[in-house]
């Protein structure tokens, strides 16, 4: 996958790939991204598709999605105008109906789909052809209840005639040689979700930074489920599935991290982040960063945010010290920074000193401020938020203030990492400028500050790196 390219869920696209001919039901509310999902499906499938939409023309459908042109030309597109049933023929319909169920060949059963559905050229050319030996033919119908309601009013079928003209549709299609992907503007009727193979529910929950969006699979009938609620964005018109974060262990080593890119202007670092540096702009010298990890200490997501940070900073002769609380482990971030720095004497300027004992916190905490205090010493220097647990109220802000002021005057760039909760986050908030916060969405990473204006981003690892970039970052909307 390419940056920029849809990328539907590798579950999805096994199935509709599967020997048999499929009926996949994607259902959800308005607007939550049903005819994204279905278009990113039949451009990754690269098979003879059709699509036949009743609620969006031809033209507008290719205007909002520039990406099909390629995967779909016009005249494989039928739109509502296509699709009305022929008022003057109920009678026929009503016997064509009658016998949709009947054991037939391919040939007839796409003979008989041509003269019951008011498909144009070349979908019904399509329909009346015997199926290529090679491969399946996709048809694509959004939505459902647009293709199917005008035929209950026209025949005046009840709730059980309903049942009966699906069954009998998606019988001739899949007789015809066609796998078929079905979107649901509503509550799909239980008869529909019981004749289709695969069903999958999309989702958009409202948040402080924007649309969340997931999926949840119903069922892929014959086919595992390795997970069943998968988070996804619909960023530039397209649907991207955001991943879990693989564990740090299985990431392999130096590639996983960034390049280092050019240095900042005006003497500032870059959270290797365009999108963040928009809202939050670069790092300058002396500045705190809070980045909290919601509900667990992985140090996958931290690395993917602060090593990027870290690294410039290397580079350019700057100093870091961090501090993270005892969910996260000082060794396993040093060592994988250690791997990914490309020059050695770099992994010279790393210290990192073992958790304090809290037996005398004093001790440490004179020793962090004469490291910051240190200004020929260009180093990374690692150290718990355990220090300064030790005291509360009006102490522990004055303490905080004297590090803030410290880290200012040495221009060092101090990165307080904690994971929630913690009794220190609300004063921390108050007194740091820049607040990351890393949640964990339904298995997947998302990042967003914690002004309400700063947009959610989804974390990805490429499968390759890209400008020496593994990981990928996306806008959540």
């Amino acid at each position: 996958m390419e940056d920029g390219e849809p990328s539907p869920p590798p579950d999805l696209l096994a199935f509709l790939r599967s020997p048999e001919h499929r009926t996949l039901l994607i259902t959800g509310e308005p607007g939550v991204g049903k005819t994204t999902l279905s278009l990113s499906l039949l451009s990754a499938l690269a098979r003879p598709s059709f699509y036949v939409s009743t609620r969006v023309g031809r033209g507008n459908l290719l205007h909002h999605f520039p990406w099909l042109v390629g995967s779909l030309a016009p005249d494989r597109i039928a739109d509502l105008e296509d699709v009305r049933p022929p008022s003057d023929r109920q009678e026929d319909l009503l016997h064509m109906m009658d016998h949709m169920t009947d054991s037939v060949d391919p040939l007839s059963a796409g003979r008989r789909l041509r003269d019951f559905l008011n498909f144009p050229e070349p979908i019904a050319r399509a329909l009346a052809e015997a199926p290529a030996r090679a491969g399946h033919r996709y048809l694509f119908i959004d939505s459902w209840e647009g293709l199917v309601e005008p035929y209950l009013h026209l025949l005046g079928l009840d709730d059980l005639g309903r049942s009966s003209l699906e069954h009998g549709l998606l019988s001739l299609l899949h007789a015809a040689g066609f796998s078929l992907v079905l979107d649901a503007e509503s509550v799909a009727p239980p008869s529909l979700q019981y004749l289709a193979d695969g069903v999958v529910e999309l989702h958009a929950e409202p948040s402080s930074a924007g649309l969340l969006r997931h999926l949840e699979i119903r069922k892929l009938r014959g086919h595992s489920i390795p997970r069943a609620r998968l988070v996804f964005t619909l960023d530039q018109g397209r649907f991207t599935y955001l991943p879990p974060l693989p564990p740090p262990r299985s990431l392999p080593g130096a590639t996983i991290y960034p390049a280092i890119s050019p240095p900042s202007s005006h003497g500032n670092l870059s959270l290797g982040i365009p999108a963040l540096d928009r809202e939050i702009g670069p790092i300058s010298p002396g500045e705190t960063l809070l980045a909290e990890s919601e509900g667990g200490g992985s140090s996958t997501p931290l690395a993917a945010v602060l090593f990027p940070l870290w690294l410039r900073a290397l580079r350019d002769g700057w100093k870091v010290a961090l501090l993270m609380d005892l969910a996260h482990s000082p060794a396993t971030i040093t060592q994988g920074f250690r791997a990914a720095l490309p020059d050695p004497e770099m992994a010279d300027r790393l210290s990192i000193l073992p958790n304090p004992s809290r037996t005398r916190p004093q001790e440490v905490w004179e020793d962090l401020l004469a490291t910051l205090k240190e200004r020929t010493a260009v180093d990374v220097s690692v150290r718990t938020l355990s220090v300064l647990m030790s005291e509360t109220g009006e102490a522990l802000l004055a303490r905080l203030g004297q590090l803030l002021v410290q880290a200012r005057e040495s221009k060092s760039v101090l990165v307080l990492i904690t994971s929630s909760p913690n009794p220190l986050l609300p004063v921390l908030s108050t007194l740091v400028p820049i607040h990351l916060v890393l949640r964990n969405y339904h298995g997947s990473v998302l990042l967003q500050g914690s002004h309400p204006c700063t947009p959610a981003l989804g974390i990805m690892v490429r499968p390759e790196p890209v400008a020496g970039h593994r990981y990928r970052y996306v806008t959540m909307a």
